[in-house]
């Protein structure tokens, strides 16, 4: 349970460092990379708006962006078709 939460509190804290758009914006994206790599124990790899998780197993999990995700999670959720989330 304290894994998860310290995983959560780290992608939050991802997602605050590379939604800036200052110069620094690889700076930052690597320092998430670190910070989420070291507090998880997890492979992570952030790319602009999207942040791709890969755990010990292999299995992989991307957030962001505009497609819809591929993992085993996102085939276990409805896909809405059209409409928008506000």
């Amino acid at each position: 349970m304290k894994k998860i939460l310290i995983l959560v509190l780290a992608i939050i804290l991802a997602c605050m460092l590379t939604g800036c758009k200052s110069p620094s914006k690889i700076a930052a994206e690597k320092a998430g990379e670190k910070i989420l790599e070291k507090a998880a124990g997890v492979k992570v790899d952030i790319d602009g708006e999207k942040m791709t998780v890969e755990g010990e197993d292999g299995t992989q999990m991307t957030m962001g962006g505009n497609e819809w995700p591929e993992d085993q999670m996102a085939k276990e959720i409805p896909k809405m078709g059209s409409g928008t989330v506000s």
